[in-house]
């Protein structure tokens, strides 16, 4: 299917059009503002007040490739680059996850919790760098190190920070095999590791399975809190007298993280939900 004309509202109804088979209404309005911001920098005033506006045939040539390249599911971020997370703008590829809303949940309980502190914080499994960087922004004086074993995700999160302008200590680390420093202490971990079963892939939407890294998502069936239980070790070893450990979580595993957490020596785990409802979120407290 063409574009009927060069009009914006042709171009609406052909994006529309084109997605609805696989995304819902919403999703659309979401990606078509997304888009339009994108390569015309147009805002949700403009595409209100602009109706008269025509496109030139290169315009119309970029809506079409980007379309193409949804309807093979590649994920719009990934299309063009980038992404926002807490109000900042952060490159991914695919070598890194999206960040997802979920997430930023999990920065704001920090934030919360830490705000207008100087806490020495540990982050593992970075990724585009998204929780670190955030953190750092809305607490410039803490001191953060994060670790991540994927060199191609370290070389995106490093970016970002200079991006972000923010001074974050970004290593090369496997935590399942690392052997870290006795003095290292810090004030707080936080981490939203791996934590998909490998089970659950036929569930997952293909913008996720064909696009994102599965290093960063899926787990082995048999120890899918794997993760979980090397950070509960490593915060028992090097967090601070009233340290905790900040985590995302597996919805459907909510219940055993909890139990790992108590069952390794934490005495206060609080589970909380994340804004659809979803068990999202651990805080343990040694």
């Amino acid at each position: 299917m063409k574009i009927a004309d060069n009009t914006i509202q042709a171009v609406s109804t052909y994006v529309k059009q084109q997605l609805s088979p696989f995304m819902d209404d919403a999703e659309i309005r979401v990606t078509y503002r997304l888009m339009m911001n994108y390569y015309f920098d147009f805002s949700a005033t403009d595409l209100a007040l602009k109706r008269d506006h025509r496109f030139t045939e290169s315009e119309l040539v970029k809506v079409i490739r980007c379309v193409k390249r949804l309807l093979k599911h590649e994920p719009f971020a990934h299309i063009i680059g980038e992404t926002e997370f807490y109000g900042l703008k952060f490159y991914v590829s695919q070598h890194t996850l999206i960040p997802r809303p979920e997430t930023e949940e999990l920065v704001e309980w920090v934030l919360s919790d830490w705000n207008d502190q100087a806490p020495n914080i540990l982050e593992i499994g970075t990724g585009s760098g998204c929780i670190p960087i955030a953190l750092k922004k809305n607490l410039p004086q803490a001191a953060i190190t994060t670790y991540d074993v994927s060199e191609e995700a370290l070389a995106i999160a490093i970016k970002n920070g200079a991006y972000n302008n923010v001074e974050v200590n970004f290593q090369e680390v496997n935590i399942l095999t690392a052997v870290l420093d006795e003095s290292k202490i810090w004030d707080l971990i936080v981490s939203n590791p791996p934590y998909i079963a490998q089970q659950e892939f036929d569930a997952m939407d293909k913008n996720v399975t064909d696009y994102e890294p599965h290093l960063a998502l899926f787990v082995s069936d048999e120890d899918p809190l794997v993760f979980y239980r090397k950070i509960a070790e490593i915060g028992l070893r090097h967090l601070a007298k009233d340290g905790a450990i900040y985590v995302e979580i597996n919805q459907y595993l909510s219940k055993q993280t909890v139990e790992l957490f108590h069952s390794t020596g934490y005495t206060q785990v609080e589970l909380r939900q994340d804004i659809n409802g979803n068990d999202r979120m651990i805080k343990a407290t040694k």
